[in-house]
């Protein structure tokens, strides 16, 4: 009714679709359109597209009727090798010269419904998810709506959007002071900062090193090495603190992102709490673009005290006489243990481990920090970044420290 008041000879079919004008990549722009007054959302400009698939859909209700509207479309030029072309846009009398898969797919659906009597509607309807919501269609519709067309007349005021806050904090640069982000989940506490110094708590109990001022880097960190080229750099900026080609953090309540890119890879650390464990993830996600394929060696770094911050920082030698480490080879599995001081037979524990697909050569580790890191050496200097290192069979006191 509406389109024979606009012009009697032109076809019928009003629903979202492409329309006659491209937008910077010369892609045909998307929009939803609809009779004026019956959209829910008043629009300043009312923009008439019409589409053969939204008639092709109607085509088992209203065959006769949906038949004489296609000679319509085809009149207008709409037919191509591929079927009916996108849509009309009546504004301009132009022709959106494209094929979209799913709107082909809707035109398929209608003709098969009309001829196999609405196979595919029984078949969407054995799914019990869809089931579930059939008391909906049984719904009471109004069979003679009241519409008042004087509202088409109205004057529509074009409202200014209201901005919407949110919680995500975006840095390409690492600042003069360190921008923090906490993540929780009541029990279980990360603080990390843009550079990616960070410790980790449960309860009161702190798992690893951290100082509040130091030049030295604590965390959870990770290196990764190219095995051809021996160039070493760290999924975060600290703790080698050298500039990559591309850095950038992204701070939000249930995530902490860190992107940077160093001799083309790209590096993304995505980092989550657990809901319902008390467990930290992080996902480390790389991509190689260069012409050349990689082979990366990662060697993931922490030192456990679990025990209160002021603990470790009163004695930090006597603190660590109480840790122990043990390595499950089934699961690849870093344990570290701290026997109770007190009268409780209670002991803490913390586990690390690294999950990697298709991962090539065997899982090593090292838990004496001499070894690792080297005498009067900085971590960004270590040297076990530059050998290779071996499974001790033996079960060593210190945990990366």
């Amino acid at each position: 009714e509406y389109m024979e008041s606009v012009d009697k000879n032109l076809p019928f079919g009003i629903s979202e679709s492409a329309y006659n004008e491209l937008d910077n990549s010369l892609n045909y722009k998307y929009h939803s359109f609809s009779v004026p007054y019956l959209k829910s959302r008043e629009e300043l400009n009312e923009r008439i597209v019409i589409s053969p698939y939204s008639t092709l859909m109607e085509l088992e209700l209203y065959p006769k009727e949906i038949y004489n509207n296609t000679l319509k479309f085809k009149k207008l030029g709409m037919f191509s090798k591929y079927g009916f072309y996108e849509a009309y846009d009546l504004s301009n009398e132009g022709i959106v010269r494209a094929c979209y898969a799913h709107h082909q797919g809707m035109s398929l659906i209608g003709m098969t419904n009309y001829l196999k009597q609405g196979i595919i509607q029984e078949l969407f309807h054995e799914d019990i998810n869809v089931k579930t919501f059939e008391i909906l269609l049984k719904e009471k519709v109004q069979v003679h709506a009241c519409i008042d067309m004087k509202m088409a007349d109205y004057k529509k005021y074009n409202y200014n959007k209201e901005k919407i806050e949110n919680d995500i904090r975006t840095y390409d640069y690492i600042s003069y002071l360190p921008e923090m982000s906490v993540l929780s989940n009541k029990k279980y506490s990360l603080i990390m900062n843009d550079r990616g110094d960070s410790f980790s708590r449960y309860r009161t109990l702190q798992l690893n090193r951290y100082r509040k001022v130091t030049e030295q880097d604590y965390g959870i960190f990770l290196f990764i090495k190219d095995t051809k080229t021996k160039y070493v750099w760290s999924n975060t900026y600290a703790p080698m603190n050298t500039q990559p080609d591309k850095y950038e953090v992204v701070f939000a309540s249930d995530k902490i992102k860190f992107l940077r890119r160093d001799t083309g890879i790209s590096t993304k650390t995505e980092i989550v709490v657990c809901k319902d464990y008390h467990a930290e993830i992080r996902k480390i996600t790389f991509k190689n673009e260069t012409e050349y394929d990689k082979e990366l060696e990662l060697t993931s770094y922490t030192e456990p005290i679990l025990s209160e911050n002021m603990d470790d920082i009163s004695h930090k030698v006597f603190n660590n006489m109480f840790i122990s480490t043990e390595y499950d080879k089934q699961t690849n599995t870093l344990i570290a243990k701290r026997k109770n001081r007190g009268d409780s037979d209670i002991n803490s524990y913390m586990a690390t481990r690294m999950i990697i697909d298709n991962a090539q050569g065997e899982f090593t580790y090292e838990t004496e920090r001499e070894n690792f890191i080297g005498r009067n050496k900085e971590l960004s200097e270590s040297v076990g970044l530059n050998k290779e290192l071996t499974i001790q069979e033996t079960i060593l006191t210190q945990f990366f420290h």
